[in-house]
């Protein structure tokens, strides 16, 4: 390899790693405090839709999910500073990520479920 061949080519890998390098402070590696979108954070607002559909008088008529969200908000044990970007679209997603997961169909099957299973 002719010298310059070389000496273009050591600039641009060391110019390479340090752009990544310094890219690499731009992307968030640790988590955030009121990061909802954890584990823990969704098997917390499991346990919240649980708590409002136990205390729901009659789950034959499906309830909404803006319905569902605002009982949410309204439990004494919902955290209002950790989940300040739970959404009714959130809730709907992990409902739905509920049905395909444990193979129910609605809310009420969702409860009889989590029902046995926390008993």
């Amino acid at each position: 390899m002719e010298s310059t061949t070389l000496t273009m080519l050591t600039f641009f890998i060391l110019l390479a790693s340090l752009s990544i390098w310094k890219l690499r402070a731009f992307f968030s590696t640790k988590e955030l405090e009121d990061d909802d979108r954890n584990d823990v954070s969704t098997e917390r607002i499991y346990g919240y839709i649980y708590e409002v559909l136990s205390q729901e008088k009659s789950l034959s008529d499906e309830i909404s999910m803006e319905v569902l969200f605002t009982s949410i908000q309204a439990l004494e044990s919902f955290d209002q500073e950790h989940f300040w970007r739970l959404t009714p679209h959130r809730i709907r997603q992990l409902v739905q990520a509920y049905y395909m997961e444990h193979d129910v169909d609605s809310l009420e099957s969702m409860f009889k479920r989590e029902q046995k299973y926390r008993l």
